[in-house]
């Protein structure tokens, strides 16, 4: 498995393939990101076999226009 010091750039894209297949099957924009980020947690770890990452986020950021005028 990859770590983010050692990302290799076909590294990078088997995950981007890895991804791909996730946007396949998701059904919402929530399960994509649900997905990636599952997947970026999992399969990015340290050099003992530890994960990479502590905390794994996906924010969405509509254009302000966009939002309801409650929000």
């Amino acid at each position: 498995m990859p770590t983010l010091k050692t990302l290799t750039e076909a590294e990078a894209a088997e995950m981007g393939s890895d991804i791909a297949r996730l946007e396949a099957g998701a059904q919402t924009m929530e399960q994509l990101a649900h997905g990636i980020v599952r997947h970026l947690y999992e399969n990015l770890v340290d050099d003992t076999g530890a994960r990479d990452l502590a905390l794994t986020r996906f924010y969405k950021t509509p254009p302000y226009g966009n939002l309801d005028s409650d929000l």
